[in-house]
């Protein structure tokens, strides 16, 4: 599993991020919309695709994203969380950010041909996702 510090560096926070219970007092508080400005600039995916990908108003990420520092709500938050997990989980088992940006953006047959972000809006698809990446660690066709 990808690092707190790791995932917390990822979305623009900074302090000390060692356990998971970190990153759950961190999306109870709220991600900085600077911080998912961040995240979406380095997988390279714009405001419309991450609010289609997690279910989200595009008017409501678009308000939130105004100002640097508007926190995004407990629920928003987990969600950026989630894309910020899987993509550092797929740059580590998949050996770069770039082919990690590719794979979470493209269909894939381990996953019913949907790309892995259109299952980041739940736990369960989110679990299916790490699932894909885990049996992509271990050498299992996926």
């Amino acid at each position: 599993m990808a690092s707190p510090a790791r995932v917390a560096n990822l979305l623009g926070e900074t302090g000390q991020f060692l356990t998971t219970t970190d990153l759950i007092k961190l999306t109870r508080r709220g991600i900085h919309s600077r911080g998912v400005s961040k995240l979406l600039a380095i997988i390279e995916l714009s405001q419309d695709d991450f609010a289609k990908a997690v279910r989200m108003s595009a008017r409501t990420l678009s308000r939130r994203m105004m100002k640097a520092s508007n926190l995004l709500s407990s629920e928003e938050s987990e969600k950026a969380l989630r894309l910020a997990r899987v993509f550092i989980e797929a740059s580590e088992i998949l050996g770069s950010e770039e082919k990690a940006k590719l794979w979470i953006k493209h269909g894939n047959k381990g996953l019913g041909s949907v790309s892995p972000l259109q299952l980041l809006d739940s736990d369960l698809g989110t679990e299916q996702v790490l699932d894909v990446l885990g049996r992509i660690r271990d050498g299992v066709y996926s």
